[in-house]
Formats: C-alpha cells, sequence, structure tokens
C-alpha cells in the first residue's frame, strides 16, 4: 500500500503522494524516514520484479535497459517521468 499512495496512484491517477505523515499515521511507522527506507525497499524490489519480467523476453542485460528506458518514456508522456 506504500508504494500504491507513494508512486503508483500519483502515477497512475495522477494524485498528489500521500504525505509521510499521513504514512506514519496509517501503518504505524515510527517515523517519516522508516516510512521512507521502507518506499526505498519497495522501489528496489519492484525495480528488481520488472527486471526480471523484461528478462523473460530480452536476453541481453542492454535489451533490458532499452526496454526500461522505452516505458520510462512513455510513462513521461502522461507526466510520470519521475517513475
Amino acid at each position: 500500500d506504500l508504494f500504491r499512495l507513494r508512486v503508483l496512484d500519483p502515477i497512475l491517477e495522477g494524485t498528489e503522494p500521500v504525505p509521510y505523515a499521513d504514512i506514519v499515521q496509517r501503518f504505524g511507522y515510527e517515523s517519516p524516514r522508516q516510512a521512507s527506507n521502507a518506499l526505498i525497499t519497495a522501489r528496489r524490489l519492484y525495480a528488481a520484479s520488472l527486471r526480471s519480467v523484461i528478462a523473460e523476453y530480452e536476453a541481453s542485460p542492454e535489451g533490458v535497459d532499452s526496454e526500461i528506458a522505452q516505458l520510462r518514456e512513455i510513462l513521461s508522456r502522461f507526466g510520470a517521468g519521475s517513475a
């Protein structure tokens, strides 16, 4: 849910990311920093999963990087450049 509220919804729905203070209260984190660290971990897991899925049909590391670059370009057209 943290990843959805801070990353996916803003990209897909055009909403503002939920403030960390709200995240702390909603999910019981001890501090905004702890919530931020959890989000960093979630982003890393997402990136690893995305690379893994792309690697199922693109054999070379360069090809995977190219696919991700193309995805970022597509998302940036919809105002999601920070994805």
